[in-house]
C-alpha cells in the first residue's frame, strides 16, 4: 500500500478515535496535494465531493484579517507605525496612554490590549475607549506579547474606517474573491448558502452535545468570524507563497508577515508558538522556521501550517472537542512518515520529574482586562486557577516553581501551558502568562494590592 493510502488510513481511524465527526486534511508539496483526506461519522469520504462544507476558523480567521490590513499598508492606505488613533481618534484614549498602538503591535500582539472585548460590547466608540485608558492596558504598547482578540477587533474597525464598508465586505471583495475564496461570514449574511460544520463536544462519560449555532457577526468577526473550507485554506496559503499575483513576490507583503516580531528577552507567545510575525504565528522545527496559525473554539479545532523553502502546506478543520488531539496525531503522523511539520510542543520543558511547589509570591489576583484570574489553594490543598468565581483547573508547578501546566480537574485534561514573571526590580512575580496571553498581578497572596504595577 502507498505510503499516502496508509497514511489516509491511518487518519481515519485517529479521528474515529478521537470522536472527530467531520474531518478533512490536505498535504501539499507547492502545487500538488499529496495527501487529501475528509471523513464523516467515522467512515472515509470522497474528498473532493466534502469539499465544500466551510468550517468555523475561530481564531485562523486572524491571518486573513492581517493579510487584508497588510494590503491597505502595501496601497498606502494606512502606515504601518503611526498610532492607529489617526484614523481612530476614540483610540487614543483620554490620558493618552495608547498613542503606542500601531498596526505593527496590533497584529502581532504586542499593542499591550487585553485579550477580549470588553463585556457588552457593542459601539466601537465605547468599547475601544474602554479598551485603552492606562489601567485596562495589560503591558504598555510594544513591550511584551500579549495574545489579544481585542486587538484584532480594533484591526477590523481600522479596515472599516480606511475602506468605508464593513470588514466582512472588505475581506471578501478585496481578499478572497480575487482568490476564487467563496467564504462564509458567520452571522453576516455573506455565504448563507453554503453548509456550515457544527460544532461537537465530548463529555466526561462519552456524552456528546452539538454546539449552539454561532451567530457571530459583530466586534469579533475580525478575529472569530470566517467559516472556510480545507481547499480555501490552501489558495490562501500559496497566495502567501507567490502562487498568487494577489500578494505579489514573497519579498513583499508575505515576507514582512513572516518576520518575526518578538522582542528577544521579552515575555513572548511560550505556550502557542516560538515566535510571531504579523498574523502568523513562527514554529520553529529542527533549524527551519514554519508558520500558521491556529483555531479553536466550542467543538471546533482548525491547524494550519505551511513551509515557505518547500512549499509544503498542511491543513486540517474539525469539527469536535477531540480536533485537539487529532492534530497532534496529524503531526505524528507526517513526523513518523518522514514530513516535518513545523508545530509546538505544548508541554516542552515540563517533565514529571521537575514537578515542585509553587513560589509564594505566584498566589493572589491577576487581572487582564475585564478578566480576573485567582490562583490559590483549594479546600482540597491542591493549588488551582480560578476566573472569576469559577474553578478553571488545577495548576501543576515546575522546575523553579514560576512554570506551570493547567489541567482540568474533572478528565485531567490538558488546558494550556504558563508562567509566573518576576518584575525585574523588585524580584517579586508581578505578571502570569498563560496560553500567551498576560495578566498582571493586582493583589498578591497576603492581600497587598499594586503587587503588578512597576
Amino acid at each position: 500500500m502507498p505510503v499516502e493510502a496508509e497514511m489516509a488510513e491511518a487518519f481515519v481511524a485517529r479521528a474515529a478515535k478521537r470522536r472527530v465527526r467531520d474531518a478533512r486534511l490536505v498535504v501539499c508539496r507547492g502545487e500538488e496535494a499529496v495527501l487529501r483526506v475528509a471523513t464523516s461519522d467515522g467512515h472515509r469520504v470522497h474528498a473532493e465531493s466534502a469539499g465544500r462544507l466551510a468550517f468555523p476558523l475561530g481564531s485562523l480567521t486572524k491571518p486573513f484579517t492581517a493579510t487584508l490590513a497588510m494590503l491597505l499598508v502595501e496601497d498606502g492606505d494606512v502606515d504601518l507605525d503611526e498610532p492607529v488613533s489617526e484614523h481612530l481618534p476614540e483610540l487614543a484614549g483620554a490620558d493618552g496612554s495608547a498613542t503606542g498602538i500601531t498596526v505593527r503591535r496590533l497584529l502581532s500582539h504586542r499593542a499591550g490590549l487585553a485579550s477580549d472585548l470588553p463585556e457588552g460590547a457593542a459601539d466601537p466608540k465605547d468599547w475601544m475607549s474602554r479598551l485603552c485608558h492606562q489601567h485596562a492596558l495589560v503591558c504598555p504598547p510594544g513591550t511584551a506579547f500579549s495574545y489579544s482578540n481585542a486587538g484584532y477587533a480594533v484591526v477590523g474597525r481600522l479596515i472599516e474606517a480606511v475602506t468605508g464598508m464593513r470588514w466582512c465586505d472588505a475581506v471578501e471583495s478585496i481578499l478572497l474573491r480575487p482568490l476564487e475564496i467563496s467564504p462564509v461570514v458567520l452571522g453576516s449574511g455573506i455565504g448563507g448558502a453554503r453548509p456550515v460544520a457544527r460544532g461537537h463536544t465530548v463529555h466526561a462519560g462519552g456524552v456528546e452535545a452539538v454546539v449552539a449555532e454561532r451567530h457571530r457577526y459583530g466586534p469579533g468577526a475580525a478575529y472569530g468570524g470566517l467559516a472556510l473550507g480545507v481547499d480555501d485554506l490552501v489558495k490562501f496559503v500559496h497566495a502567501h507563497l507567490g502562487m498568487d499575483p494577489l500578494l505579489g513576490e514573497q519579498d513583499g507583503v508575505a515576507r514582512l508577515m513572516r518576520t518575526d516580531q518578538v522582542i528577544a528577552g521579552s515575555p513572548g507567545p511560550t505556550g502557542l508558538a516560538d515566535g510571531w510575525g504579523l498574523g502568523w504565528a513562527v514554529y520553529r522545527d529542527t533549524g527551519v522556521d514554519w508558520f500558521g496559525h491556529d483555531g479553536m473554539d466550542d467543538g471546533l479545532s482548525c491547524h494550519l501550517r505551511f513551509e515557505p523553502s518547500t512549499g509544503s502546506v498542511v491543513a486540517l478543520l474539525s469539527n469536535s472537542s477531540g480536533g485537539f488531539e487529532l492534530w497532534s496525531d496529524v503531526v505524528d503522523l507526517l513526523r513518523a512518515g518522514g514530513t516535518g511539520v513545523g508545530d509546538h510542543p505544548f508541554l516542552a520543558g515540563l517533565s514529571p520529574d521537575e514537578r515542585t511547589p509553587p513560589r509564594p509570591d505566584c498566589l493572589g489576583v491577576y487581572r487582564n482586562g475585564e478578566q480576573e484570574f485567582v490562583v490559590g489553594w483549594g479546600t482540597d490543598g491542591q493549588l488551582s486557577l480560578r476566573v472569576g468565581r469559577a474553578e478553571r483547573g488545577l495548576l501543576t508547578c515546575y522546575g523553579d516553581g514560576l512554570r506551570f501546566a493547567l489541567h482540568d480537574r474533572a478528565n485531567g485534561r490538558f488546558l494550556f501551558r504558563g508562567a509566573f514573571v518576576p518584575d525585574p526590580d523588585t524580584g517579586r512575580v508581578g505578571l502570569m502568562r498563560f496560553a500567551a496571553r498576560l495578566a498582571r498581578k493586582e493583589i498578591d497572596e497576603q492581600g497587598a494590592t499594586g503587587a503588578g504595577r512597576g
